[in-house]
């Protein structure tokens, strides 16, 4: 199902993986779309809970004019982030905090709905938040106490 703000009713879907690396300041994406019935124009990170526009807050480059099923992806830096202070994103730190924090979706537009013709809340999974939030502080913690989190870090269960 879309979840889209306009009533839209389109047979097209898909997913996205965004990934936070907070040591590199940087986003990538791998977004995967099915059956989009007209070419593709745009596609972005809104800014914004569930079921609410909001408004752009990091572009993608998308191929532009594909349709049916396909696939892209990229990496963005945090320098290229649209801020938005009147939503509260000042500063790429307040954009990782709202990707984090699951107030972010991925938008497709088409030639035909471009408003947006499919819509995805991103929602991290505790895991990966946790990982992220920890990559990022590695660089002051000594070999040894590296090894020793390694030792206690739970194995990711399949």
């Amino acid at each position: 199902a879309t979840q889209t703000t306009n009533g839209i009713n389109t047979g097209a879907f898909g997913d996205a993986t965004v990934l936070v690396d907070l040591g590199a300041r940087t986003v990538t994406y791998t977004i995967r779309v099915f059956n989009l019935p007209s070419g593709i124009t745009a596609s972005h990170i809104h800014v914004g809970p569930s079921l609410t526009a909001g408004p752009v807050v990091i572009n993608f480059a998308p191929p532009v004019t594909a349709s049916n099923d396909f696939s892209f992806t990229g990496t963005v830096k945090d320098t290229e982030f649209v801020l938005r202070p009147d939503q509260g994103i000042r500063s790429a730190d307040d954009m990782f905090q709202a990707l984090l924090g699951g107030n972010t979706y991925v938008n497709v537009h088409s030639q035909v709905n471009p408003g947006g013709e499919i819509r995805g809340q991103l929602t991290p999974t505790a895991y990966e938040a946790e990982l992220s939030l920890v990559r990022s502080s590695l660089e002051s913690l000594s070999a040894r106490h590296w090894r020793e989190y390694l030792e206690a870090w739970p194995a990711k269960s399949s």
